[in-house]
């Protein structure tokens, strides 16, 4: 489930279209409320392998995990792809872009190719992101 965690939370910065604002997620059974500091919010859903995520903007992704593979596709046609290798997730874009994620304890910091990085740490039942 972390890597669709992480997923959500980078795919919420996607959804909203802007530079990356502190975003914040909670967790409630197997559902989990991501927000940001622009109101941009998502909803996950976790059923076995599958996750469904919508966004307040009316969108919404689906994600299936498949041994180390993720793969997500969104309602506006673009897809993300990633693989996991110990505790650093390649994840690749159908716009051309990529993300690498590095875990590290309670800490998880994604480098973007176009330049941005992005640290989300776990505290509890949240997961707090800048």
């Amino acid at each position: 489930m972390k890597a669709i965690s992480i997923l959500s939370v980078l795919a919420l910065a996607l959804a909203a279209g802007q530079a990356q604002a502190q975003s914040t997620c909670q967790y409630i059974g197997n559902q989990r409320v991501c927000t940001d500091g622009y109101g941009n919010s998502a909803t996950t859903q976790q059923f076995g392998n599958q996750a469904i995520t919508n966004y307040n903007n009316g969108q919404s992704a689906t994600t299936q995990q498949f041994g180390n593979q993720t793969i997500t596709n969104y309602s506006n046609g673009q897809s993300a792809n990633s693989q996991q290798f110990g505790n650093q997730r390649i994840t690749n874009y159908s716009d051309g872009t990529s993300a690498n994620t590095q875990q590290i304890g309670n800490q998880t910091i994604t480098h973007f190719s176009d330049g941005r990085t992005v640290t989300c740490q776990n505290i509890g039942n949240q997961r707090i992101c800048n």
